[in-house]
């Protein structure tokens, strides 16, 4: 009796891992191993990437002719976040419409006030880091002038601090641009067509796990800890 117990445990465990294809290979150095699998309507795909200094995962979700994938990872830009890259790919011959307001997310950990850890909108954003930019400029002229006001190497370290501010403002506004062009916002995806770009949610260290459910057109693409288990 018990041995059939134990055959029966074991059985599933096989029937699954023969339903999860698994490749593993080498890019610009760094292993990659890749584990697809079907959950239902949905096809998965896990692709971890290690290398030196190194070890990150992204998660690819296939339903019908949409693809969905997600990367999650911590930043410090104008602040700290967790920042999540999205792609969303359109082979449908349908028009997708999306909308940052389209994705839930929980976020798991001894927090208090869990509320204030929500996706940040690009105007919030934009917004935030307007004003520290500011801040920097600020502190860069004063810098400029006091050192205009000191007679002893006051040309030369003049010089300095304008070209410092120049490369400061130059920076701010490429760093702008690519706000601009990366942080997503409403967009409507055609067919055939790509939809690349990041959100931002405050970083706190006593967070554990972060969910993510995306809708669009009709379907959810379930980034979700439980569901990724």
């Amino acid at each position: 009796m018990k041995k059939l117990i134990l055959i029966l445990l074991i059985i599933p465990y096989f029937s699954l891992s023969q339903n999860i294809k698994i490749e593993e290979y080498y890019d610009a150095g760094n292993k990659i191993i890749e584990k697809t699998w079907l959950d239902g309507e949905k096809q998965k795909t896990n692709v971890k990437i290690v290398g030196e200094n190194l070890n990150t995962n992204k998660y690819f979700i296939t339903i019908n002719d949409i693809e969905v994938s997600a990367v999650f990872y911590v930043v410090r830009d104008y602040g700290k976040y967790f920042k999540v890259d999205l792609s969303i790919v359109n082979n449908s011959q349908n028009r997708l419409d999306f909308s940052p307001k389209n994705i839930e997310l929980n976020i798991n950990g001894d927090l208090r006030k869990k509320e204030k850890y929500k996706i940040l909108s690009y105007k919030e954003y934009k917004n935030k880091v307007e004003r520290r930019q500011k801040i920097n400029e600020g502190l860069s002229s004063f810098a400029i002038g006091f050192s205009s006001g000191n007679r002893y190497e006051s040309t030369h370290i003049s010089y300095a601090q304008s070209r410092s501010n120049y490369e400061l403002k130059k920076n701010q506004n490429d760093r702008m641009q690519f706000i601009d062009e990366g942080y997503l916002r409403n967009h409507t995806l055609f067919p055939n067509t790509t939809l690349e770009g990041y959100i931002l949610i405050p970083f706190n260290r006593k967070v554990t796990d972060i969910d993510l459910v995306l809708k669009i057109a009709d379907k959810k693409f379930d980034f979700s800890n439980e569901d990724w288990n």
